[in-house]
C-alpha cells in the first residue's frame, strides 16, 4: 500500500480507480499494464514513480523512457509537481537520449569523441549524397530522391541487425558480407525506382564504409548509430553493462507497443539486476511497424524474460464524451476481431461523430472551417483545443491555404518541416559547430548564408584535400590554424622544446560548470621524452556518487588523499606553465580544468590542446576502433592503458609519438593550402572562438538570439518576414526548453539533442491561440478538445500504397489513433470526388461506425 509519508501523493491516490492503484502499488518486480487511450496511462507512471521514491527508491536510479520530448517534460514536471524538488533527479527521457547520454558517458570506452552532434535525417542524407556522388552507377534524376531514401533506410537495417559496422571497414568476414548482401536484395527488391535500373552495382558496401567514414569525421552519429552502440557497448563491455545496471534500480516504459526488439533488449539488459521493469502501452495503437517496432515480440520475450509478470489492465476512459468512446469501440472492435474493453467514466453524452461530406476538397475545408468557428463561438473552444488530422502531408498544403482563405489560424506541421527549415537550420549549424569543431556539415552550411567571400569551388578544393597531408576543411575556422598556418605547426614544435602536456582528468560528472575535477595526472615531455610529471587528488565538495562506476575513486579515498583543490589547481597551472595540452579526447578535459581555474582562482584561462582521437581518426581512417586501449593494440604501442590516469597518460604520449611521425611531412604542403586560402576565414574563425566561451555564461535563448544577429543571419532574412518568424520561433523553444537547473553550455547541449532527436509536433507547446494541422503520426501522444479526421476518403485513408501491398492492420490501427485524440467533439471529413473529379468513397473504416451514433453535417451525405 502507498506510504503515509507524503500527505499530497496519498490524496492524488485516493482519486484513482482500483487497476490504477493496483499499478501504482506495485513497486517491484515485473509490470506489464495495457492501457488504452485516456485511461490515465500517464498519471500512473508518474504516481507510480513517486511512490517509489515515497517508498524509499533513490531518484537518482529511478528511469522513465517515454516516446516524445514533450512527454518526458510533462512526466518530469508532474512528478515534481508531486514530491517537490527531491524528483528532480530522476531520468525521464526519449530512449534515443538515453543512449546518447550513455555513448557519451562511455565515449572513452567507444572511442568516439564525447562532443558528438547527433545528425538528423537531412543531414544524415547530405553526407550519403556526397557519397553516392563519387560513385559510377547511374541513378535518373527522376529516382533521386528516392535513391538516397532508399540507402538511408538499408543503412540503418544494417545497423539495426547488428552488422559489425568497424569491421566492414577492413578485412571483415564472410559472415558480416553475407549479412549486408541480404539486407541489400531485400530491400532492393521491395524499392520502386521509376526510370533507374535495379541491374546495376550500387557498390552498397563501398557506400556504407564511406558513409560512416564521413560521420566520423564530423565527429557525428547518425540515429541508427545511438542504438547500435549501446547495443555493441553492453554485449562487448561487460563493466559498463554492470555500470548502467547499477544506475537504474526501477525502470518505466511508455508506448511499448512502438519499440522495436533492438531497443527493447537494450531496456532488457539495463533491468536484469534488479528486474523492477513495468512496460505499459496498447497494442491497438501500434502505428510504427513500418519502422521496427515489434510489439507481439516485445511482449512475449518479456513475459518469458521477467516472470512472473503481474498483468493490469486499465479500462476507464478519463478522456472522451460516450459517444466518441462508441465510435472508436466500433471501429477497434472490428480490427481483426478484438474487443475493446473500455467505458467511460464521465457521464457526458456529447455530440455523436460529425461525418462531413464536401463536393470537392476545397469545400469539405470550407464546411470544416464553419465548425471550428462553431465551436469556437457558440461552445467557447479555443483554436489551440482543435486539430485536424491528416494520413499523410501530401494533402496539407491544400488544406492550409483552404484555411487560410477561410480565417483559421493554423500551426501547420507539414512535409517541409520547421527544424528543417533554411533558416532554421542555418542558426542550429552555427549552435552545432560551438559545441563540435569538427562538425563540417555544419561549417559549410554557414560558408553558404550568409557570403563570407567564400565559394563552393573553394569549399570543395578544401574538402579534396588529399587525406595523407592531414588538414580538414574544419580547420580553416580555427584561429589557431590562421596563426600558425598549419593546424599542427605549434604541436611540433612544442614537442621539439620539450613543452607539451599530456594529461588526464577523472571527475565527479560531465557538467563542465557544475561538476569537480577528482584526479590530475600528467607528464611534460617532448623529443627528450618525459622531463616532469604531476599527479595529485582533488578534495571534493560534490560526492563522486555514480561517477565512481567509470574511475573508482572514492569519497573516502579524496578525504584521506585528497589536496585543496584550489591548490591542486593553482600547483597544475604552474605545471602548464606555457606548455600546451595533449589528450585523449582531450576537449571536456581542458573545459574542465579552464571552469575549476576560473571558480576557484578567478582566473581566466584559454588553454591550447589536441585530441589524439582526432589525429588518429585523420591519418588512419581504416582503423576498427579508436579508443586508447585499441590503437595501443593496433598501432603496438608497449604502454598499456589501465583506466587509470596516469597509465593512460603514458600510452597517450607514445600514441602522440607514432602520430606525429605522420604530422610532419604534411607540414609545407598544409601551410601551403592555409597560405591560399586561410585569410578568409579570419573574421568567422574569431567570432566561433568568442561565441564558444559564450556557451558558458550565457543562457540559450539569449546566445541563440546573439549568434542571429552577430552572424548576419537576421540581416540576411530581414526582407522575409516569415523567415525571420520562424527564427524568433526558435528562440522562443529554446526558452522553453532551457532547463534553468543546469549550467548554460549543458543546457544547451540538451536542446541541440532535443532538435535533432525531437519530432516537430514538439512545437506544439508553444502557447499560440492556433489549430493544429498534423499527420496521424505526428498527432501521437497529443489530444485535443476537437478533432477534424480530414481528408478521410478511402483513396487516403487507408494510403494508397498499404492497400495496394494489402498492409491495411497498421491503417486501421491508425485511423482508431486519430479517433482517440478527441475529448469532446469528433468529426470525420471526406471529399466525394478527388483533385481528377473522380468519384471517392469515404474511408472504410468510418463505414464501422453504426448511423445511431453519426450526425450528417451535409444533407447530401451519400448515406453508407
Amino acid at each position: 500500500m502507498i506510504s503515509h509519508l507524503n500527505y499530497h501523493v496519498e490524496e492524488l491516490f485516493r482519486k484513482l480507480n482500483d487497476s490504477q492503484k493496483q499499478a501504482v502499488n506495485q513497486i517491484e518486480g515485473s509490470l506489464l499494464v495495457t492501457a488504452p487511450v485516456g485511461t490515465g496511462k500517464t498519471s500512473v507512471i508518474s504516481l507510480r514513480a513517486a511512490n517509489a521514491i515515497v517508498n524509499g527508491f533513490d531518484p537518482n536510479k529511478i528511469l522513465c523512457l517515454t516516446f516524445t520530448n514533450r512527454a518526458a517534460r510533462e512526466m518530469k514536471e508532474r512528478i515534481i509537481q508531486d514530491l517537490g524538488p527531491r524528483a528532480q533527479n530522476t531520468t525521464i527521457k526519449t530512449f534515443h537520449a538515453l543512449c546518447a547520454e550513455i555513448i557519451r558517458i562511455e565515449s572513452d570506452i567507444l572511442g568516439i569523441p564525447a562532443d558528438f552532434n547527433i545528425f538528423d535525417e537531412e543531414d544524415a542524407k547530405t553526407i550519403l549524397n556526397d557519397v553516392i556522388k563519387t560513385k559510377d552507377f547511374q541513378i535518373a534524376s527522376t529516382d533521386a530522391k528516392r535513391f538516397i531514401n532508399f540507402m538511408m533506410n538499408y543503412i540503418a537495417r544494417v545497423k539495426a541487425a547488428n552488422v559489425d559496422v568497424e569491421k566492414i571497414n577492413v578485412n571483415n568476414p564472410l559472415g558480416e558480407q553475407d549479412k549486408m548482401d541480404q539486407l541489400f536484395r531485400e530491400r532492393l527488391s521491395e524499392a520502386y525506382f521509376k526510370n533507374t535500373s535495379k541491374d546495376q552495382d550500387f557498390k552498397h558496401k563501398e557506400i556504407f564504409r564511406e558513409y560512416n567514414r564521413l560521420l566520423s569525421e564530423n565527429h557525428a552519429l547518425d540515429f541508427s548509430d545511438l542504438i547500435f552502440y549501446v547495443d555493441r557497448l553492453f554485449s562487448e563491455r561487460t563493466d559498463a553493462k554492470t555500470r548502467w545496471q547499477d544506475k537504474f534500480e526501477f525502470v518505466q516504459v511508455d508506448e511499448v507497443q512502438d519499440t522495436s526488439y533492438q531497443e527493447y533488449g537494450i531496456i532488457s539488459e539495463l533491468s536484469q539486476k534488479h528486474k523492477n521493469l513495468s512496460l505499459f502501452g496498447d497494442i491497438q495503437q501500434t502505428v510504427y511497424e513500418w519502422r521496427g517496432s515489434a510489439p507481439n515480440q516485445v511482449m512475449e520475450n518479456f513475459k518469458s524474460e521477467f516472470s512472473p509478470v503481474t498483468e493490469i489492465n486499465l479500462n476507464v476512459n478519463y478522456r472522451s464524451t460516450r459517444n466518441i468512446l462508441r465510435a472508436c469501440y466500433c471501429v477497434a472492435s472490428k480490427y481483426k476481431g478484438d474487443s475493446l474493453d473500455i467505458w467511460p467514466e464521465a457521464q457526458v453524452e456529447g455530440e455523436k461523430t460529425g461525418i462531413i461530406k464536401g463536393a470537392h476538397r476545397q469545400q469539405e475545408v470550407e464546411l470544416i472551417a464553419d465548425q471550428i468557428f462553431r465551436l469556437v463561438r457558440e461552445q467557447g473552444f479555443k483554436f489551440q483545443d482543435i486539430a485536424l488530422l491528416t494520413r499523410t502531408n501530401q494533402v496539407n498544403h491544400l488544406i492550409s491555404q483552404e484555411l487560410a482563405k477561410n480565417q483559421i489560424p493554423h500551426f501547420t506541421v507539414d512535409s517541409y518541416k520547421f527544424f528543417r527549415r533554411s533558416e532554421i537550420k542555418d542558426a542550429m549549424a552555427y549552435l552545432r559547430l560551438l559545441f563540435n569543431k569538427h562538425d563540417s556539415n555544419s561549417l559549410r552550411r554557414i560558408l553558404q548564408k550568409p557570403a563570407r567571400g567564400i565559394g563552393e569551388k573553394t569549399i570543395e578544393t578544401l574538402l579534396n584535400i588529399p587525406s595523407d597531408v592531414g588538414l580538414k576543411l574544419v580547420d580553416f575556422a580555427n584561429t589557431s590554424t590562421l596563426k600558425y598556418r598549419d593546424p599542427f605547426a605549434r604541436l611540433v614544435n612544442k614537442f621539439e622544446q620539450n613543452k607539451l602536456v599530456v594529461f588526464d582528468v577523472e571527475t565527479t560528472g560531465l557538467d563542465t560548470t557544475k561538476d569537480e575535477i577528482i584526479e590530475l595526472a600528467a607528464l611534460k615531455a617532448g623529443k627528450d621524452g618525459v622531463v616532469d610529471e604531476f599527479h595529485e587528488y582533488l578534495r571534493n565538495s560534490k560526492p563522486v556518487g555514480e561517477s565512481f562506476q567509470v574511475h573508482g575513486i572514492s569519497d573516502q579515498v579524496l578525504l584521506e588523499q585528497g589536496k585543496p583543490p584550489e591548490k591542486s589547481l593553482a600547483s597544475f597551472t604552474n605545471f602548464i606553465d606555457d606548455c600546451d595540452l595533449v589528450g585523449h579526447n582531450v576537449n571536456y578535459d581542458i573545459t574542465m580544468v579552464e571552469n575549476q581555474c576560473k571558480k576557484l582562482l578567478n582566473q581566466d584561462l584559454e588553454l591550447h590542446g589536441y585530441d589524439t582521437v582526432d589525429i588518429s581518426r585523420r591519418y588512419f581512417p581504416r582503423l576498427e576502433k579508436y579508443n586508447l586501449e585499441s590503437l595501443c593494440e593496433d598501432l603496438q604501442i608497449s604502454s598499456k592503458p589501465t583506466h587509470r590516469a596516469m597509465d593512460d597518460v603514458e600510452a597517450t604520449f607514445e600514441l602522440l609519438q607514432i602520430l606525429l611521425e605522420k604530422i610532419k611531412p604534411g607540414i609545407e604542403k598544409r601551410k601551403e593550402y592555409v597560405n591560399s586560402y586561410g585569410d578568409k576565414f579570419a573574421n568567422l574563425a574569431i567570432a566561433l572562438n568568442s561565441w564558444r566561451r559564450k556557451t558558458l555564461t550565457m543562457r540559450p535563448p539569449e546566445l541563440l538570439s546573439h549568434v542571429i544577429q552577430e552572424s548576419g543571419l537576421a540581416d540576411y532574412w530581414k526582407k522575409d518576414k516569415q523567415r525571420i518568424n520562424n527564427l524568433k520561433e526558435l528562440v522562443s523553444i529554446f526558452d522553453y526548453f532551457d532547463d534553468e537547473t543546469l549550467s548554460p553550455n549543458m543546457s544547451l547541449k540538451n536542446i541541440l539533442e532535443y532538435v535533432s532527436l525531437g519530432s516537430d509536433s514538439d512545437r506544439h507547446v508553444l502557447d499560440q491561440d492556433k489549430v493544429a494541422l498534423l499527420t496521424v503520426h505526428q498527432a501521437k501522444g497529443l489530444e485535443f478538445d476537437a478533432v477534424f479526421i480530414a481528408s478521410a476518403d478511402d483513396n487516403n485513408f487507408p494510403y494508397f500504397r498499404n492497400k495496394k501491398l494489402g498492409n491495411i492492420d497498421e491503417e486501421h490501427r491508425l485511423f482508431y489513433v486519430a479517433m482517440t485524440r478527441a475529448k469532446q467533439a469528433l468529426f470525420i471529413s471526406w471529399a466525394s470526388k478527388d483533385e481528377h473529379s473522380f468519384n471517392q468513397a469515404i474511408s472504410r473504416f468510418a463505414k464501422l461506425i453504426p448511423k445511431k451514433y453519426l450526425n450528417f453535417i451535409k444533407s447530401d451525405y451519400d448515406k453508407h
